[in-house]
């Protein structure tokens, strides 16, 4: 006997449709919490009582209405089943319907198929439509356990298909933007839940024949399909060859797939492909997964078209829709159009979620609206939105762009206090604020707590490293650079490019052109190809240690290798060729800027104006300043600063002045910069009354006087002996609670020394180096000339024993150093410090050199004395006739008569011409040994070359000629004695009648 009731329940609209199906259309309409539609109908030739009603997502159990009146939710079964299907159709088994046991005894007996055309068995075993494999699906319940033992089997017979359909299983679970959705999908699910690919099983029977030799390719198959061919090739030819493209609830998964590659091309071209299908649905999930894509590539137009085209086709923006169109315009900088999508969004009442927050703040912070930022993360708090850690993230962010470095770490600090869990990206920015600040120490601290692990789950990453690696290249700490690099490769971190070229510009930065070339190269050893700043960074390297050739020749590799110089680069050369003194070089540079439409800015002609002033052809100055104003090219007060210092130091004070002039008609207000380079200037010309005219008006614009201001009076001061007034200059520093420099101390030494006061002078040192102050080489140079002139030369060597490790010496510190242990006689101290000097890789001059030989030979040192002058030729010393004149008297003491006289002839090969010191030496030398013949030899090249013999040279002349049997020119030359005898004793009383001394 069949059952008297049946209930068909999925939507409204589908419970409709199939109780209009098997009705003669006559029906009864009660309305409770849902529609129930009533009707007497006939199933399989059995007379049934139907009963359709509209659930959502459940087939409800009813009870006798007609008694009850009433719906049970609370002991409604779920026995909806997942599928595609548009009904499902339950049975009640006899008895009385207002029975709460026979009411349970509700069980899962037929689908309706459309497809089909008629009901499908649930029961029956599922044939999967991939792999034909046949299973049992297992009883959800008791209710199905009741229906596996038997009970009506006579109706499950009638109502049976005659032939069997294959089973496919429709569902599957996708996650998209981080929420789980369900997503109906045709295939057979495999053991991890995803679609392995799809048959003719699921297709419409309208589509089955056209698409027999089609392919059941998964999606991420047909995704790595169309991935391998390019993006202007037949990829329609791919797609069209899929079957799953019969069913348009394929194409949401395709199109997440093939946009979460990033290939935007192919994306397009499937999505295009996509809209042309004849199943195709235009849905929300679709657009917001290109539209993500086009954020992601900064396409802002295309993603607004897409957001006007979803509309047009119906389909509302959801709060994913207004995410991904905010994230794009805050990507493009452009904050006010995210502010109009924010606000139209609430408009469309659409609620914002956490991460539309974050799209909006992060569209003020990268246009460095921090203020609006701020607001927004204000506004946030007070709607009730929780902000989770890319909120603050993003809010650290904003400040650091904005530079507002020590707001972001107070935020950083409050979010400490509200116990929010900092991440690796939250420290990476404070210690970036903390580099940008200065705080150098502090970055380093916190780089050390993330490595010790303070901060659980944060160990430093490649921005950590990189940053820490730009903080210790920024306090020139090149070997702490290396070792954070050495570091980052010892935890298993693979550097990139921007790691690569902090570490070049560290040693850039240094000069350090060897260490910069060998990074250079590893950084296309590692694979990568340099950029402009990696070939930048080596240009500066070359430019720091004064190589313009190679820092040309590393220019034209870059642009062979098809990288553009930017404005960096150039001034980078300039400076380069300025740093040399190649001022028509660095000026051609100009020209090839205009070439290759690279506008020069104000660095550039600053770079122009220091090359004039290195090479010395200050009047070049001009034609800068003048290409300046062609190019309109604004100069700042660093350009009229650097113009002013060039002319002051080429001596030309008058068009330093004029600059001034034009500074002040420009609007531009003087600074402690320009009034010390004006008091400085006039210091040079020793104009003391304008110095102190510059240094008035200073204090009458208002201008706090600088370190370098003060110390460039006190300079003046001790250039002209004016030591009380520098005193006086000193203590009004003071007064104004700024510290005295090196500079002012050495300035004070100076005077100090000028006016022959060396124990004020040693005071003032001592002075110096309690305040903590570490003396300079030109300090040290003061304070060793000090010390030789006051005959403490002692004091000079010790000093050097003292400092020698941790200082830089001159030539001129070098050159006291040598005359300190003439003074003291101490070779063996002086070849110490001239080895240290050529370590230092500092050029001897010819007069550090001559007291150097002079020192050796005293102390009777020959073979000592020539290894030192190969070495001092070697190192660049040019000799002179003073040089030679204390080899000639080294070898003299030496008795070593032979190398005198070859001595003699050096001089002609460094174009001189011996002295009558050097004749007089060499023929005393011959004299005392008794060697006429040579004596009369050279007595014979002194007289050829010149020089003019006095009367002891010419009686030994007399002597050697009559010891040599040369009698009659003995005779003949007797005269020419006499007369020089008379000379001397002329010239001798007239010394004394001047002298006024009375015999």
């Amino acid at each position: 006997m069949p059952p008297t009731s049946l209930m068909v329940a999925d939507n409204p609209s589908t419970s409709l449709s199939i109780a209009s199906i098997l009705s003669p259309r006559q029906m009864n309409i009660r309305r409770f919490f849902l529609e129930i539609h009533e009707f007497d109908g006939s199933l399989r030739g059995a007379s049934v009582r139907f009963k359709a009603t509209s659930g959502i997502g459940h087939l409800l159990r009813y009870q006798n209405l007609d008694k009850l009146d009433r719906l049970n939710f609370s002991e409604a079964p779920n026995t909806k089943l997942k599928g595609n299907s548009k009904a499902n159709v339950s049975r009640y088994s006899e008895g009385p319907l207002s029975s709460v046991e026979n009411s349970r005894s509700v069980v899962p007996l037929r689908r309706w198929d459309p497809d089909v055309g008629d009901f499908v068995d649930e029961d029956e075993q599922n044939t999967s439509s991939t792999s034909g494999r046949v299973f049992q699906r297992q009883p959800e319940n008791d209710d199905e356990k009741l229906d596996e033992c038997g009970s009506f089997p006579d109706f499950e017979n009638s109502l049976r298909p005659k032939r069997k359909i294959k089973r496919f299983q429709p569902l599957g679970i996708e996650r998209l933007y981080g929420r789980t959705k369900p997503t109906r999908i045709y295939g057979v699910l495999n053991a991890r839940g995803e679609v392995p690919g799809t048959d003719l099983a699921p297709v419409p029977r309208r589509y089955r024949e056209r698409c027999e030799d089609q392919k059941g390719w998964t999606v991420k198959e047909v995704v790595a399909k169309v991935l391998e061919l390019n993006h202007w090739d037949d990829i329609d030819a791919i797609l069209n060859d899929w079957v799953g493209r019969y069913n348009r609830k394929n194409f949401p998964p395709l199109i997440k797939a093939i946009t979460s590659t990033g290939a935007l091309n192919h994306s397009v071209r499937v999505f295009n492909w996509m809209k042309n299908q004849r199943c195709y649905r235009a849905r929300n999930d679709i657009y917001n997964s290109v539209i993500w894509l086009y954020a992601r590539h900064q396409r802002v137009d295309r993603a607004r078209s897409l957001f006007s085209e979803m509309q047009e086709w119906r389909c509302k923006p959801d709060v994913e829709t207004y995410n991904a169109l905010i994230n794009v315009h805050g990507r493009a900088r452009q904050w006010r159009e995210a502010l109009n999508l924010f606000d139209g969004m609430l408009r469309a009442e659409v609620p914002p979620s956490t991460k539309s927050y974050n799209n909006l703040i992060n569209a003020f912070g990268s246009g460095g609206q921090w203020e609006r930022a701020l607001e927004m993360y204000e506004r946030m708090k007070k709607d009730g939105i929780a902000a989770d850690i890319a909120t603050h993230n993003i809010v650290l962010t904003a400040l650091k762009v904005g530079e507002q470095y020590a707001r972001a770490i107070e935020h950083f600090e409050a979010m400490l206090k509200w116990k929010v869990k900092p991440d690796r990206f939250t420290l990476n920015i404070i210690i970036s604020c903390f580099y940008n600040m200065g705080d150098y120490d502090e970055a380093i601290k916190l780089f050390n707590s993330m490595r010790n692990m303070r901060y659980s789950g944060c160990d430093p990453d490649l921005v950590t490293f990189t940053t820490v690696m730009q903080v210790y290249a920024a306090c020139g700490q090149v070997e702490n650079v290396k070792s954070v690099f050495e570091m980052l490769l010892g935890v298993g971190l693979v550097p990139n490019l921007i790691t690569f070229n902090t570490l070049i510009g560290a040693y850039a930065s240094l000069g350090m052109d060897s260490e910069a070339l060998q990074s250079f190269k590893l950084v296309e050893k590692a694979g990568f190809e340099p950029d402009v700043v990696s070939y930048t960074a080596l240009i500066n390297a070359y430019s720091k240690s004064g190589k313009p050739d190679e820092a040309r020749e590393v220019f034209e590799l870059m642009k062979r290798r098809s990288r553009k110089p930017n404005i960096v680069t150039y001034n980078s050369l300039i400076n380069a060729y300025s740093s040399s003194g190649l001022v028509t070089e660095a000026l051609r540079l100009l020209l090839d800027m205009d070439f290759e439409n690279i506008p020069p800015n104000v660095i550039t002609i600053c770079s122009l104006l220091a090359a004039c002033g290195r090479s010395g052809q200050i009047e070049r100055c001009q034609d800068v300043l003048k290409a300046a104003g062609e190019r309109k090219i604004s100069l700042n007060l660093n350009a009229y600063n650097t113009a002013m210092s060039v002319y002051m130091n080429g001596g030309m004070y008058e068009e330093a002045k004029e600059v001034y002039k034009t500074m002040q008609l420009q609007g531009f207000a003087p600074d402690s910069v320009t009034f010390s380079i004006l008091i400085h200037g006039a210091s040079k010309v020793g104009d003391i009354v304008e110095a102190r005219n510059h240094f008035k008006e200073m204090l009458r614009v208002d201008v706090n006087p600088s370190v370098e201001a003060f110390s460039s009076l006190i300079h003046a001061y001790a250039q002209q002996g004016m030591v009380a007034d520098a005193l006086t200059t000193l203590n009004e520093m003071k007064e104004s609670c700024c510290a005295p420099n090196i500079v002012t101390y050495t300035s004070l030494i100076q005077a100090y020394r000028n006016a022959g006061m060396p124990e004020p002078a040693v005071a003032l040192f001592e002075e110096m180096e309690a305040s903590g102050i570490r003396p300079d080489a030109l300090a040290c140079t003061t304070i060793f000339s000090v010390f030789n002139d006051c005959g403490k030369a002692e004091k000079t060597l010790q000093l050097w024993s003292k400092l020698k490790l941790s200082l830089n010496l001159n030539e001129a510190a070098y050159l006291q150093l040598i005359i300190a242990c003439s003074i003291r006689k101490d070779w063996k101290t002086a070849l110490e410090i001239f080895d240290s000097m050529l370590q230092a890789v500092v050029k001897p001059s010819s007069k550090l050199g001559n007291h150097l030989l002079k020192c050796i030979g005293t102390s009777g040192k020959v073979q000592q004395l020539m290894k030192v002058l190969k070495q001092l030729k070697d190192a660049g010393m040019v000799p002179d006739r003073l040089t030679y004149d204390h080899v000639i008297s080294s070898f003299s003491r030496a008795q070593n008569w032979k190398k005198c006289i070859e001595v003699l002839s050096w001089y002609s090969s460094e174009n001189l011409e011996p002295g009558l010191d050097a004749y007089r030496m060499v023929l005393q030398h011959l004299e005392r040994m008794c060697l006429w013949r040579d004596y009369l030899e050279v007595y014979y090249r002194m007289l050829s070359s010149g020089r003019s013999p006095d009367f002891a040279i010419s009686q030994a002349a007399l002597d050697a000629m009559r010891k040599t049997g040369q009698k009659v020119e003995a005779e003949e030359f007797q005269p020419t004695v006499k007369l020089l005898r008379i000379q001397e004793l002329n010239t001798l009383k007239k010394a004394i009648k001047a002298s006024g001394y009375r015999t």
